[in-house]
Formats: structure tokens, sequence, C-alpha cells
């Protein structure tokens, strides 16, 4: 019999499952990948747990810089879509609490799926979801968020396509 609440309980699950997350960050970070995997592995059955689409998400998203990062970027995709699909329930809770959702969250996942489509060759992919990304953050500044699409600009200026010079010129 738990000692605590239901409430308390997702909140311990949650934050078991950030800890997980944060782990596998680390493990990535340490050049460890296996272990980074069991990690958001563990960070997915907890945010599950807590019914955490937020936290899920996020995971998902980490996930999927490991699995580019390390020469699957299919996986990747198939990790960035799975992480859209979770967002879109929690915007959807957030919005029907009249709450709009941080676009700091979502740009940062659309950089990954960008990555992503670069690694599979996917030049006008890329493109389009950093062109995504940008007007998602539409104006709003967050350090994550700004280095990780110049991180993505210096890998898509590599590309002389004229799609790719317009959206180096625009953004």
């Amino acid at each position: 019999m738990a000692l605590y609440s239901a409430t308390t309980g997702r909140r311990l699950f949650a934050a078991a499952a950030e800890a997980s997350r944060i782990s596998g960050w680390c493990a990535v970070d340490s050049g460890h990948p296996a272990p980074a995997q069991r990690h958001y592995l563990a960070a997915l059955r907890s945010a599950g747990s807590a019914a955490d689409p937020v936290i899920t998400a996020n995971t998902l998203g980490f996930w999927a810089m490991l699995r580019y990062s390390t020469g699957d970027p299919e996986g990747a995709l198939q990790l960035v879509d799975a992480a859209h699909r979770h967002a879109a329930m929690a915007n959807a809770h957030q919005a029907s609490a009249h709450d709009q959702p941080p676009p700091r969250t979502a740009a940062p996942r659309l950089t990954r799926e960008a990555d992503a489509h670069l690694a599979l060759g996917d030049v006008d992919a890329a493109v389009h979801t950093a062109n995504r990304a940008i007007q998602t953050l539409g104006g709003v500044t967050s350090s994550r968020g700004t280095s990780l699409l110049t991180g993505l600009k210096s890998k898509l200026a590599a590309h002389t396509t004229p799609l790719m010079r317009d959206f180096l010129e625009s953004s």
C-alpha cells in the first residue's frame, strides 16, 4: 500500500524520468552510447508511469540525437516522429487549459529532425524542417534553441542548393 497520493506518485515518476534522461545525456557526452540508451529507456518507462507526455517527448528528442550521431538517422527520425506525437498530446492538454505550448520546446525537436534529414542526405527536408524550427521560435530567444539552430545552419551551409542559399539568407 502506497503512503502517498497518486499525484505524488506521478511526480516521483516524473522526477525519476528526468534523472534518467539527464543520466542518458551524461552517458552520451562521455562517449557511452549503450548505457545512454538504457537510461533513455528507463526515462521513457518512468515518464509513462508519470503519464507525462512532455517528459516523454523531451526524452525521445534526446534519444534521437544519440541515434543520428551514432549513424542511425532513420531511427532518429522515428524517435523524433514519436516525440512530435507526444508533444502534440501535451499541447492539446495545454490548449484545453488555455495555455500556449512553449516554442522553445518544439524548436529543438524540429532541429533534431532537420539534423536527421540532413544525415540521410535529404537536404530539402532538412531545410523545410529548419524553417519550421525558426518559425516556431518566432523571436523567442533561448540559448539552447539558438545554439542548436546555429549548429544546424553551419551543417546546412556545406550544401550549395538554391533552397539552401535562400534559407541561409533569410535566417
